[in-house]
């Protein structure tokens, strides 16, 4: 009685329970699916093809162990390497010339580069910010924010208001 209590009180603890049993047979169920489909593949790999053609043959011919086939060998020879210099000394010459026209890419660009950077150089020596030129003209309102009186910054809000917008057309938010 104390049992059943406990688990129709614990319905939640049983539904847990029950999941986690579901959950682990539902992965066996799948591990072994795949096991099976895993040997399958295996078994096909497995072949071999000399057992195969070996089964073809007459069981007499099986059983006689296969004779090697012994290659007659050429007598030997000395063979010429002047072919081969020959060859090996026009790749070396194409390679040269591969090389001085690499040689001569890599100097165009070079002088391409000094040159853009000759450009650059003196395009920065002339500008405005090098030359301390940026903020030096003289406006001719001079507005002098260093000696402002209270009075002067309470008619600049008041103006401010005065040329602003409307109120109608601001929002109503307090954020300013």
């Amino acid at each position: 009685m104390n049992i059943l209590d406990f688990l129709f009180g614990n319905i939640f603890f049983v539904i847990l329970i029950l999941g986690a049993l579901w959950n682990f047979f539902s992965r066996q169920a799948e591990a072994r699916k795949e096991a099976e489909q895993g040997k399958k593949p295996q078994r096909e790999q497995e072949i071999d093809w000399k057992e195969i053609f070996r089964q073809e043959q007459a069981p007499d011919e099986r059983d006689k162990p296969q004779p090697t086939l012994a290659r007659e060998v050429e007598p030997s020879f000395e063979p010429s390497f002047e072919p081969i210099h020959r060859e090996v000394d026009t790749t070396v010459n194409d390679r040269r010339t591969d090389m001085e026209k690499l040689r001569a890419q890599l100097e165009e660009k070079r002088k391409k580069l000094k040159r853009a950077e000759g450009r650059t150089q003196s395009a920065i020596s002339e500008s405005p910010i090098t030359n301390n030129e940026i903020g030096k003209k003289q406006t001719k309102l001079d507005l002098n924010f260093e000696n402002i009186s209270q009075a002067d910054a309470m008619k600049g809000i008041i103006w401010s208001e005065i040329l602003g917008k409307p109120r109608s057309m601001r929002s109503y938010s307090n954020k300013r």
